[in-house]
């Protein structure tokens, strides 16, 4: 699990823990219930902490997770967002996406999914961790799973046949926009997914 703080502004500062997971099979739909079950317990037990499940076929780096926590976060605060949960308001930024159908189905949990970052937004840097631990427990009793460092889940899910190609078409990513990047194709792209999230917020 790694813990990133979060600076909303001078005076809104957040924490941020990620945790990587592999699931052992593609979640079944009583998988699926059982997951958004497990969310919904700990952020009613946890008050000042969300839990959000990512598919990790949508995500390029880490930095793509913060840079969309801090938008959500700055939307949430100023009464802009455009999800009535933080969740789901959450989503909408990783995926650069203003349609929350789009969003929930493709990148949340859903039947099939295989491999994930779970994220935990909090004020409290206690509360972030307690509530991130306590989801990966309660998967864990009844999902197998393993739990990787964020920074492979990139390698995890290329290796297992995920695709850059699905990351370049949801974020509609295209040659030349690649060409005329600086970088290795997986900074490129994260400067290219960037750049979604930041035209999201202006306008």
């Amino acid at each position: 699990m790694e813990v990133r703080e979060i600076l909303v502004d001078e005076k809104e500062r957040y924490y941020l823990a990620i945790g990587g997971i592999v699931f052992g099979r593609e979640l079944s739909d009583c998988d699926v219930d059982y997951v958004l079950n497990v969310l919904r317990e700990c952020e009613s037990k946890f008050k000042d902490a969300v839990p959000v499940l990512v598919d990790a076929n949508y995500v390029v780096s880490v930095n793509q997770l913060v840079v969309a926590t801090v938008q959500a976060v700055r939307a949430w605060l100023r009464g802009k967002a455009r999800a009535k949960k933080f969740g789901i308001e959450l989503l909408l930024w990783i995926g650069a996406r203003k349609q929350i159908r789009d969003v929930v189905d493709v990148l949340g949990v859903h039947r099939g999914l295989l491999r994930a970052y779970l994220l935990c937004v909090s004020r409290s840097l206690e509360i972030c961790k307690l509530a991130c631990e306590a989801v990966l427990r309660k998967l864990s009793a009844v999902v197998e799973l393993n739990i990787v460092e964020p920074s492979r889940v990139l390698s995890e899910v290329l290796s297992n046949g995920g695709s850059i190609e699905l990351l370049r078409k949801w974020f509609n990513v295209g040659d030349r926009e690649l060409a005329a990047t600086l970088g290795s194709e997986i900074e490129k792209l994260e400067k290219c997914i960037l750049s979604r999230i930041a035209l999201l917020a202006s306008e």
